[in-house]
């Protein structure tokens, strides 16, 4: 049985990143939460890996999410905006959990 709550009832105070002009994203517990700064609706991603996210940030100009994920090698995974569809995946070039990710403006 797993028990997942389903309503935030307050930010956590983890980074933001602005996704668009209308998404910003922050990481939730073990998942990275996607919120609509225009109607105040969020979604939930990635909630069900174990270890969670090290860091993630979002190019507002590429349309895409970067997300280091925490497991064993480290790994990179790179996700277009808004369908969250997996573009690319880095696996490797760390020992331990990567702190910060920054994706290319090219």
């Amino acid at each position: 049985m797993e028990v997942v709550p389903s309503t935030a009832l307050s930010y956590p105070g983890s980074a933001l990143a602005y996704v668009d002009d209308e998404h910003f994203a922050y990481i939730m517990g073990n998942g990275l939460r996607f919120a609509d700064a225009t109607t105040g609706k969020t979604k939930t991603f990635l909630w069900a890996d174990p270890r969670g996210i090290s860091a993630f940030d979002c190019s507002f100009k590429g349309r895409s999410v970067v997300v280091a994920v925490k497991s064993h090698p480290p790994v990179i995974k790179s996700y277009a905006w808004p369908s969250l569809e997996l573009k690319h995946t880095l696996i490797g070039g760390a020992d331990l959990d990567y702190d910060k990710v920054v994706p290319s403006t090219a």
